[in-house]
């Protein structure tokens, strides 16, 4: 199932249509809803941990990228579409975020995070306070990935260490 991230100014619509989503997810459609305000105002405080994943700085990730298991690492850039082209990690996958006009929300598909629910994980997203990686480390915890690693500082604390980046 497919997190939906739902535009605040779209939740009494949702609401009003509560029933319909119940019978959309039976048809399909995913049905996890996440109101966008929340996942983004509300974000974990800085260093908390999500349940199941281990939070890691930029130079612990580094670290672990050069590492031993370093082939097995995958690094998901998780930040809002558009800033992928401005530069990412060397080693990242692009996680394809699409916006629904059926739902008002953004969605992104979980066979992104990969195959290999053991390999190390990383996620990272913009910066500390990115609602939009919080909400990819919990849907790979659910999705059984055993070793989340949550990159919190995100892309802004690698750039700040100077540490090897890429445009496309």
């Amino acid at each position: 199932m497919q997190p939906i991230i739902v535009d605040p100014s779209r939740r009494a619509l949702l609401a009003a249509l509560g029933r319909s989503i119940a019978v959309a997810a039976l048809a399909g459609i995913p049905a996890a809803v996440v109101p966008l305000g929340a996942a983004l105002a509300d974000p974990p405080s800085p260093g908390a941990a999500i349940k199941g994943a281990k939070n890691a700085t930029a130079a612990e990730v580094q670290g672990l990228m050069g590492g031993a298991q370093g082939e097995r690492v995958v690094v998901i850039d998780a930040r809002k579409p558009g800033l992928w082209e401005k530069g990412h990690l060397a080693k990242a996958l692009k996680l394809n975020w699409r916006y629904s006009n059926i739902t008002q929300s953004w969605q992104f598909d979980a066979k992104g995070l990969g195959n290999d629910k053991a390999a190390p994980l990383v996620i990272y997203g913009q910066n500390e306070s990115d609602g939009w990686a919080g909400l990819v480390v919990q849907k790979a915890v659910s999705e059984g990935f055993s070793n989340v690693i949550w990159m919190r500082g995100g892309f802004a604390e690698w750039t700040a260490a100077r540490l090897p980046t890429t445009a496309s």
